[in-house]
């Protein structure tokens, strides 16, 4: 908690500024969401990414989208029941790249819903109140997506909690052969050989679609 306390306060106070590098994120977010595809398979959930397949080079601090990506998927982990399903979603708008974390069998209720980003705030429920936490994460993640210039908002109805982060679409301008630029050379493959043996890959039109397979096994359908 103490950590998180002096982190939320240096975010309010600015003193952590931005420092964004070139990325290639269909392979990068694979590689953030790929401890909890077994925590949620511990859990009997189901995880999937939904990516689009094109996706261009993006300019963006990667420890401060680390950190809000893993607190989303981390809360949808911990409040998803058995059997429902989680979806890390990416989409493009022309001036927006839109990151959505939502998860089926919760709804909060809509009174609750403002004060979610509240420091120390906890959903008066009794399921919610089972789990443990500092009561942070989502005030990071709100001090986080305003350091990076863009904006969140939640959504909760017909037992489907969706957290959505708008953040600015700015496109690396970087050679590929720049220093920085890491996981955009990170094919399908290599994702595989990172140890995602719990997931499959599977390309459906223009959309990366990461779900648990049936077996412990892993197959790529597609190979850069």
């Amino acid at each position: 908690m103490i950590d998180d306390l002096l982190n939320l306060q240096r975010l309010e106070s600015g003193a952590d500024p931005s420092d964004r590098s070139p990325v290639q994120l269909q392979a990068w977010l694979a590689a953030i969401v790929e401890p909890f595809i077994y925590r949620s398979q511990a859990a009997q959930q189901s995880l999937r990414l939904d990516l689009p397949s094109d996706l261009p080079v993006f300019l963006i601090d990667l420890e401060m989208l680390k950190r809000i990506v893993t607190e989303l998927v981390n809360n949808a982990c911990k409040y998803t029941p058995a059997g429902h399903e989680i979806t890390l979603r990416l989409r493009l708008t022309p001036d927006w790249l839109v990151l959505s974390v939502s998860n089926t069998g919760i709804e909060i209720p809509k009174d609750a819903l403002p004060r979610l980003f509240e420091k120390f705030y906890r959903v008066p429920d009794a399921a919610v109140a089972q789990q443990t936490g500092t009561g942070l994460g989502l005030a990071l993640v709100q001090q986080l997506v305003k350091r990076l210039e863009g904006r969140i908002r939640v959504t909760s109805q017909q037992n489907l909690t969706t957290l959505t982060v708008d953040l600015p679409r700015l496109e690396a301008e970087d050679s590929p052969n720049d220093s920085r630029f890491y996981y955009s050379r990170m094919s399908a493959r290599s994702v595989r050989d990172r140890g995602l043996s719990a997931s499959r890959f599977e390309l459906f039109d223009s959309t990366y679609q990461a779900a648990l397979a049936p077996t412990s096994s892993a197959w790529v359908s597609r190979h850069i």
